[in-house]
C-alpha cells in the first residue's frame, strides 16, 4: 500500500513488549495495548518510514516498555516521533527531498503541548508542516468545539495539514484558512468489528510543492486485513467526507490547497 512514496506513517496504538508481557492487559477495563515484538517487521515489510507515539497507550507498558519500542524501531530502520507526554523536543520528524522540507508533529491532545506550539513556530518558515493529533471523543463521528478550537490555533502556528486520530472512526472535515483539517482517520488496522463505523477508516496522500498541497484521500476498511474499499463505496464515503473541499477540487477525487 506504501511502496513508492516519500514518506508514509501511521500512528503506533501502543508499544511493543518483551516475551509473552505483550498478552497483559488486554482484558483491563482500559485494555493496554501491548504489541508482539515480530510485528516491527510488518511494519518494516509495508514500507511505513515513521510512526507516531503521541497518543494515550504509550505509556501503557511504563517507561521500560517504551523505551524498548524505541529501541525496536530504531533497529528495524523504523522511525517515531511524538510522545504520549508531548516531552518538549519529542514531537518532531524532518524529511526532505529535492529540496522540500517537511516537518511532522505528533502532538496528544488530551495533554498539555503548548511548547510544541513553540516549535512548530519556529519552523513554519522553512518547512512544510503536518500536525497528527490524538483528540477527540471515542466513536463520534462530529468533532468537538474543542478539537476545532485546537486545530485553529495549530493553523495559526503555523501547520500546513492537520490529520487526526483517536476516535476508532472517521470523523468530519474542514478547511481553515485554505488548510485542509481532517479530525479523524478512524482504523486503519484493528480488530474493532462491532460497528461499521469502526470498521472503516482513511488515508490521506498527497504532495507539497512551492504552490501548495496536492491532496487525496482513500478509503480503506479497517477490519483485520487491512483492504481498500470496492469502487462503488469508495465513491459514497468519499463524497460524504469531502464535501468541506468541494472548492478546491482538481480532479474525481484530487484537491489543491494553496498557499495563503
Amino acid at each position: 500500500f506504501f511502496w513508492g512514496v516519500d514518506s508514509a506513517l501511521v500512528n503506533l496504538e501502543g508499544v511493543f513488549a518483551t516475551s509473552s508481557s505483550y498478552m497483559d492487559g488486554w482484558n483491563d477495563t482500559i485494555p493496554k495495548l501491548l504489541f508482539n515484538p515480530k510485528y516491527t517487521t510488518s511494519i518494516r515489510n509495508a514500507r511505513i518510514e515513521s510512526v507516531s507515539l503521541a497518543n494515550n497507550h504509550t505509556h501503557d507498558g511504563g517507561e521500560a516498555a517504551l523505551a524498548y519500542t524505541q529501541e525496536l524501531l530504531s533497529k528495524n530502520n523504523i522511525n517515531y516521533f511524538g510522545d504520549g507526554k508531548n516531552a518538549v523536543g519529542s514531537g518532531m520528524r524532518v524529511t526532505e527531498k529535492n529540496g522540500m522540507k517537511v516537518a511532522f508533529f505528533g502532538v496528544h491532545a488530551h495533554e498539555s503541548f503548548s511548547g510544541i506550539m513553540q516549535e512548530i513556530q519556529a519552523v513554519q518558515n522553512d518547512h512544510k508542516v503536518v500536525v497528527y493529533v490524538h483528540w477527540g471523543t471515542e466513536y463520534q463521528t462530529k468533532h468537538s468545539a474543542l478539537q476545532e478550537e485546537l486545530a485553529h490555533d495549530l493553523v495559526e502556528a503555523g501547520a500546513d495539514l492537520v490529520v487526526g486520530a483517536h476516535p476508532h472512526v472517521v470523523q468530519d472535515m474542514e478547511v481553515y484558512k485554505n488548510v485542509p483539517i481532517i479530525y479523524s482517520l478512524g482504523n486503519f488496522l484493528f480488530d474493532q468489528n462491532f460497528s461499521e463505523e469502526t470498521q472503516i477508516g482513511a488515508v490521506v496522500a498527497g504532495e507539497f510543492t512551492e504552490k501548495g498541497l496536492d491532496m487525496f484521500l482513500v478509503p480503506i476498511r479497517s477490519y483485520v486485513p487491512t483492504s481498500i474499499l470496492s469502487r462503488d463505496e469508495h465513491h459514497t464515503y468519499i463524497e460524504n467526507w469531502s464535501e468541506p473541499f468541494r472548492e478546491y477540487q482538481t480532479e474525481k477525487q484530487s484537491y489543491f490547497f494553496p498557499n495563503m
